[in-house]
């Protein structure tokens, strides 16, 4: 079963807050990554473990 939800106004605000967290933490914390840059690497991961087998 999936459940569909729509943001409210104070959700779609909430976004800006947490993209400047990110923001912070890259400049700050060595290694910190994005969820885009942990999704690219765990497909490259994946798609190189498909053309060894």
């Amino acid at each position: 079963m999936r459940y569909a939800y729509n943001l409210t106004a104070k959700g779609e605000a909430l976004g800006e807050v947490l993209l400047a967290l990110v923001r912070w933490g890259k400049a700050h914390i060595k290694g910190t990554k994005t969820y885009t840059e942990i999704a690219k690497a765990a497909k490259k991961k994946s798609s190189a473990s498909k053309t060894s087998r």
